[in-house]
């Protein structure tokens, strides 16, 4: 198990990375139920703003974070946003339309295209939609990448069996999540993640569930991250979900960003711009 603490080129940024040892007996027991909404999911839109606190060894930093998620049939687009004296990544969109992967460098105004996705973490903060399945981390299967739904469907589909107590599963030797059911619901509820491991330890908080969707699928709308390593720090998230929609339909054009007049366009492929003809251009650095 790591919490990893993670450094980009522009700055630093705190991504939760959670590893445990695959030794996993016993039922999965109520996550199965919880687990089992991802594959009714056709379609969602998130928005989520969080406050992250930062104490490194340079000092401390406060500012907020903004995302925006959207994933159909899986297509995604996501808007990342942060203030700038967080000193993170800078702010981005990332997008894969079925057919090209693009990323937006917002304050360089360079839009990158590929054939292939990419899962590389782009955004300020990990994927809030995706914090409740953390866990399914713990045996390696998901690696380090953006999560996907297909990603959450497949590993959940496979996911190995923790030990488990009254409402404490055990993940190998370090990773434990805690589960709650309300009296008269058939869904339980993820309210923890606790991981703890050489490189420092991690708890993610899930609070405030509530149903969305025709399905009314529960999910929660309120989460708390804490990361600590004793050598970059620690971070603390507050995250609020203020939307969250699914089944709806998503037109094409959600996926496809176009960027504006001063947009420069680099093929990622080529490792070259292009001009305004949409032929190979000048290289890039080094090119």
């Amino acid at each position: 198990m790591a919490a990893d603490l993670r450094t980009r080129t522009s700055g630093l940024s705190l991504t939760l990375l959670l590893l445990a040892p695959a030794a996993m007996v016993g039922e999965n027991g109520p996550l199965d139920e919880f687990l089992a909404q991802y594959s009714r999911i056709e379609s969602l839109h998130m928005k989520a703003s969080a406050i992250v606190s930062l104490e490194t060894p340079e000092g401390p930093r406060v500012g907020s974070v903004q995302i925006e998620y959207w994933e159909s049939g899986g297509r995604y687009r996501l808007v990342s946003r942060s203030e700038r004296g967080l000193k993170l990544v800078a702010d981005t969109e990332t997008a894969f339309d079925g057919e090209s992967f693009q990323l937006w460098l917002r304050d360089e105004n360079i839009l990158s295209l590929a054939r292939q996705d990419s899962k590389v973490p782009t955004s300020a903060m990990e994927n809030p939609f995706f914090l409740p399945v953390q866990f399914l981390r713990s045996d390696g299967r998901l690696g380090e990448g953006a999560l996907r739904l297909a990603d959450v469907v497949r590993a959940s589909a496979v996911v190995e069996r923790p030990q488990q107590g009254d409402a404490e599963l055990i993940f190998g030797d370090a990773y434990r999540v805690v589960t709650q059911t309300e009296r008269g619901k058939a869904v339980p509820r993820v309210i923890q993640q606790r991981a703890t491991g050489s490189a420092g330890h991690s708890l993610i908080e899930l609070r405030d569930y509530r149903p969305y969707g025709p399905k009314g699928l529960l999910f929660p709308a309120g989460i708390s991250v804490q990361v600590v390593d004793p050598k970059a720090g620690t971070l603390r998230t507050e995250i609020l979900i203020s939307t969250l929609e699914f089944d709806l339909p998503l037109p094409a054009s959600t996926f496809v960003i176009a960027g504006d007049d001063e947009t420069r366009i680099w093929n990622s492929d080529l490792e070259r711009f292009e001009d305004d003809s949409g032929m190979p251009g000048e290289p890039g650095p080094g090119g």
